[in-house]
């Protein structure tokens, strides 16, 4: 097996320094084929579609939880990497909280439905709440969506395997106790 080699910024630049700009231009534009950057320069051009594509992102979600034909794959890693990849080109960190908590609100609503499911899926649910949580504060949203966190909790009281105490316990040591608690730090 071969060891990833890795380009530091600083080369990069270098590299990049020695291109005209035309050539800049065209090496760029031939990344369009590339879905995260096509993605970028589409939110950076027209923000608007910022909007948009977090919607397309919902819709890969909730077809996890909630497919418009047969039965739910509750496939977390193609539900989390629609989260990440919008992560990594979006503008709006409200976007990006929003697609978190959704991913929350799809997983408590498909327990609610369907009853107890299983440790990994309910890991992966408290998982991404801690973690729109931290990312919450982090830019300072957390008022803004404190009452879709805290309808989480609410909305768990009856479901087992923890799942309601881990989501209060959080929520407590965010909203309630502390707001520099050891759940929140990074």
């Amino acid at each position: 097996m071969t060891d990833k080699i890795k380009i530091s910024k600083v080369a990069l630049k270098k590299h990049l320094a020695t291109k005209t700009k035309d050539a800049l231009i065209d090496e760029i534009a031939s990344f369009m084929s590339l879905e995260a950057v096509e993605q970028y320069y589409l939110m950076q051009m027209y923000p608007k579609s910022e909007a948009e594509i977090a919607e397309q992102k919902k819709t890969i979600i909730s077809h996890e939880f909630f497919p418009k034909r047969g039965f739910a794959q509750l496939r977390y890693s193609i539900a989390k990497k629609a989260i990440s990849d919008f992560k990594k080109t979006a503008v709006t960190p409200l976007l990006v909280a929003d697609l978190m908590l959704f991913y929350v609100e799809m997983g408590v609503s498909f327990t609610l439905q369907y009853g107890d499911i299983d440790e990994a899926f309910y890991m992966s649910i408290e998982g991404m709440y801690e973690k729109a949580l931290k990312y919450a504060f982090l830019y300072k949203l957390e008022h803004e969506l404190q009452g879709r966190f805290k309808k989480a909790v609410t909305d768990t009281v009856d479901i087992g395997w923890g799942f309601h105490d881990t989501l209060e316990y959080y929520y407590s040591e965010a909203f309630e106790d502390n707001l520099d608690s050891p759940c929140l730090s990074a």
